[in-house]
């Protein structure tokens, strides 16, 4: 035989026992030997075995780790494999890329090359136990291999059925060999097996069976084909049932496993290397890495809980992340040093994590998802994690997300780009504005509203140039830098600014923006009109809708009128305010338009100087919206005293009027008088004005005075009662004529007449009076060079049945008295009889004066009118006059 090729034969036989727990056939043997002489190696012939039906049948395709592996232990070396030395090569076999044929013919080259070496003296750190366990594998390992070769080569055998069969005779023992090969050569027939004892039942373990029970089943029982029912065990259970897992049969633990912490790492791998089921939850805290990796590869698992993950470590990558995360349950997970594709992993693990699960520094960026981020940032995200972000490209939700945790923003801020669009709302764009630490911050401001812009306008040299597109609102409270500031950050044509109350020329600026479409309900405030003044104006209401102006120039300018005309339809309803003047200048029609738009709270003066009655219809149509009327001179025979009370209302507006009042009613002088102070001095043009005491009494006397002119006539009638009339104030000339009552009158400064007159009861002097000047008779006060008494020539003005004629003659006597103490009226009348008096006819009027100096050198006159009947007695009529001057008494 080829020495090549029989180097070989040791290699294939082992590889027969592993593969296909038999001995290789001659023909099988000569194909793999000579395939490996001519160059093949071990783990391309693996593979081709692997590759056969004989292979898969007892290596199916899609095995787990954990499977593959315990299949290889009780193939290769007749035993159930030992926890710690499945979670080896099933971890050894996920880390070449598990399930895959080649991890699978990698980690079988390396058991056999492991096996075949020869073991020494115990080494240290090697149990006993494992130190005769792993002598009995490399012995079976050997064995196996040196019968094989015996029966390929020497017996030259095919036959596939003693191929197998003779390798199950081989044990770790040396004899077992010639035995075999015996068998195999028909040179000793085939042994029955030696009588067994009788064996006790089988145990069936459940969680009705206390510590002690299970105790006692496995202690009796020597086989290995115990059964446990999972369901409701405890750990107590658990630990008694692993101390016996020899015993247990191969797939004997059923129902649903529950593996707690106090079940050691080793237990549980193997116990669930006997479980059958699907529904294992492990608890991963005795585990360690490797071993978790085993657990979660293996199909038998379901859950793994309180797994525990430091993405940080070296060893923790994504596809270890995605493995011990697609069964987690409850996971704890330090994000520090994730990579995307772990963040991404952990994203989409909602439901493995606990709450509050993520910790450490998690890392949001535009390569995670909606869904990924909102698991990040969600109730995930433990209280204590800190959040690294970059929001380029991050969608709403995901910026909501982040917003809810803003205070868990390591250094409290976000970077990258930041996109904003009306789907945030106001606090949200103001608290991603506040953390956000760059400026490429964009928004689309369609559907936002005043109050988002309002959080945006502050931080405007965050955004970038033309980064603002959209419809852009924006309230007109906030600052003008501000929303220049954001004008500059516009991209767009479609920008409206409501209620702005700036300055005309910062108006101007926004009207002149390309950016702004339009100012709602500006305020334009035009303290004063200068050149500038009516282009300004212009421009803002060219680009208004509802505008309001407050005019404080205090004039009607033509300029800033002519450009209001032009823009009625963007003026609101009652929005001229301020302090303007309109003139005549303007046609009725304009003087409509502009006061329909006005205010009542403005400031108007409207001087009707040169209006014709359209013009002043307009204004008193709008007499609301009047504040002052100037201009106002009215001729006797104007149209606007047809109707007095629409001209008591416009003269209630007036300032500085002035009236011809030739032949005007009493009603129409009844409302002057009551309008004095509209009036301006001099203003009462040919007055023939005739007042009643009551309405002299109410009158301000130095006012009328001076709003008369000089050839005003006014007379001024008493009562039948006993008047008091003040004309000390009074400095034109007027008439009073008493009346019937005891009346006293004070005389001013100018020319008076006062009519004589009005003989009644109560008006008679009582003569034996002892005080002077006695009650019941008319005194004037304050008498000068220029009074005139008049005496009447009314009917009975001083005895019933008489009437002076007006050329009647006076025959007048006077006398007068001194004396440096008070005299009695009686005195006075003694004196006045003493100078003879004939009776009173109505051609001759019998006059006695008796002038009085009093101690305090005042002048009295005391005048004394017969009545008809010859002598001075208490039917007579008698004035007191007081004063210096010469008394005129005349008809």
């Amino acid at each position: 035989m080829d020495e090549s090729i029989a180097a070989h034969h040791a290699t294939i036989a082992r590889l027969y026992a592993v593969l296909l727990d038999r001995a290789p056939d001659a023909s099988g043997m000569r194909f793999w030997a000579t395939a490996a002489s001519n160059g093949a190696s071990i783990t391309d012939i693996i593979a081709g075995m692997m590759g056969g039906a004989e292979a898969s049948a007892m290596y199916p395709p899609g095995q787990s780790a954990v499977d593959f592996v315990s299949t290889v232990y009780r193939v290769l070396f007749d035993r159930e494999p030992d926890p710690s030395g499945v979670a080896f090569w099933a971890n050894a076999l996920s880390a070449q890329g598990a399930p895959s044929a080649a991890a699978n013919a990698w980690v079988i080259q390396q058991i056999l090359e492991i096996s075949s070496q020869p073991l020494g003296p115990r080494p240290d750190g090697m149990s006993e136990s494992a130190y005769v366990q792993t002598l009995a594998d490399r012995a079976i390992l050997t064995n196996k291999a040196e019968a094989g070769v015996y029966f390929a080569t020497v017996l030259g055998s095919d036959n596939i059925a003693l191929a197998r069969s003779m390798l199950a005779a081989v044990t770790a023992d040396a004899a077992s060999v010639q035995r075999a090969m015996d068998v195999a050569a028909g040179l000793s027939p085939v042994q029955p097996p030696d009588p067994q004892p009788v064996q006790p039942a089988v145990p069936a373990i459940t969680s009705a069976d206390s510590v002690s029970v299970i105790q006692q089943k496995f202690a009796g029982y020597a086989g290995t084909n115990a059964q446990v029912d999972a369901a409701g065990l405890t750990a107590a259970q658990w630990n008694e049932v692993a101390a016996a897992i020899g015993k247990v049969g191969s797939s004997g633990i059923t129902g649903n496993m529950v593996l707690t912490n106090a079940v050691t790492g080793g237990d549980a791998l193997a116990l669930l290397a006997k479980y059958s089921g699907t529904t294992a939850q492990l608890d991963a805290r005795p585990h360690d890495l490797a071993n978790l990796l085993v657990l979660a590869a293996d199909s038998r698992v379901q859950g793994l809980a309180n797994i525990t993950l430091n993405l940080r470590h070296q060893d923790v990558t994504e596809t270890v992340t995605t493995t011990l995360l697609a069964r987690a349950v409850n996971a704890v997970v330090n994000a520090t040093g994730a990579s995307t594709a772990e963040l991404r992993v952990l994203g989409d693990s909602l439901s493995k994590l606990a709450d509050g699960g993520i910790v450490g520094t998690v890392g949001i960026n535009e390569s995670l998802n909606e869904s990924q981020i909102l698991t990040l940032l969600g109730v995930k995200l433990n209280a204590t994690a800190q959040i690294v972000a970059n929001v380029t490209n991050v969608v709403v939700p995901g910026l909501k997300a982040l917003v809810l945790k803003a205070e868990q923003l390591a250094g409290g801020v976000v970077t990258g780009r930041l996109q904003l669009n009306s789907q945030l709302s106001a606090s949200e764009i103001g608290t991603l504005i506040d953390k956000f630490g760059g400026t490429l911050i964009a928004a689309v401001a369609t559907g936002m509203d005043a109050e988002s812009v309002a959080k945006m306008a502050p931080a405007f040299a965050k955004f970038f140039a033309n980064g603002i597109t959209g419809d852009l609102v924006m309230g007109g409270d906030l600052p003008i830098g501000q929303v220049t500031g954001l004008l500059s950050k516009y991209g767009g044509n479609q920008a409206t600014i409501t209620a702005p109350a700036y300055t005309i020329a910062e108006l101007d600026g926004l009207a002149s923006h390309a950016g702004v479409q339009l100012l709602v309900s500006p305020t334009v405030k035009i303290p004063a009109v200068d050149n500038d003044t009516a282009g300004r104006l212009g421009r803002i209401l060219g680009k208004s809708q509802d505008a309001s102006a407050i005019i404080e120039n205090g004039v009607g300018d033509s300029r800033v009128q002519t450009v209001l005309l032009a823009n009625l339809d963007k003026i609101a309803a009652n929005g001229l305010t301020g302090t303007f003047t309109l003139t005549s200048a303007l046609t009725d029609a304009q003087l409509t338009s502009l006061l329909g738009k006005t205010a009542v709270a403005a400031t108007v003066t409207v001087d009707v100087g040169g209006m014709n009655t359209a013009q002043l219809d307009v204004v008193k149509a709008h007499l609301d919206k009047a504040d002052i009327i100037t201009g106002l001179t009215v001729a006797a025979s104007s149209p606007l005293l047809t109707d007095v009370t629409s001209f008591t209302s416009l003269l209630g507006k007036a300032s500085g009027a002035a009236i011809d009042l030739q032949g005007a009613s009493q009603s129409l002088v009844d409302v002057v008088m009551g309008k004095l102070p509209n009036f301006v001095n001099d203003g009462l043009h040919n007055a023939n004005l005739t007042l009643s005491a009551a309405t002299w009494q109410q009158l301000d006397a130095a006012a009328l005075s001076a709003k008369l002119t000089s050839n005003a006539v006014v007379k001024v009638q008493g009562t039948s009662g006993a008047d008091n009339l003040d004309f000390s104030q009074m400095t034109r000339p007027f008439t009073v004529e008493g009346g019937a009552g005891a009346d006293q009158i004070r005389l001013g400064g100018g020319n008076a007449t006062v009519l004589l007159g009005g003989r009644s009861d109560n008006k008679a002097a009582d003569f034996s009076s002892n005080t002077a000047p006695p009650l019941g008779i008319d005194s004037i006060l304050g008498v000068h060079n220029g009074i005139k008494l008049q005496l009447s020539t009314a009917m009975g003005a001083y005895v019933d049945e008489l009437a002076l004629q007006p050329n009647a003659q006076i025959n007048r006597d006077s006398g007068t008295l001194t004396s440096n103490v008070e005299i009695s009226f009686n005195q006075l009348y003694w004196a006045a009889n003493a100078l003879g008096a004939p009776a009173t006819t109505d051609s001759e009027v019998v006059l006695r004066v008796i002038d009085y100096i009093d101690a305090n050198n005042v002048t009295h006159s005391y005048i004394f009118v017969n009545d008809g009947t010859p002598g001075i007695d208490g039917n007579d009529f008698v004035v007191h006059v007081v004063g210096t001057g010469t008394i005129t008494v005349a008809m």
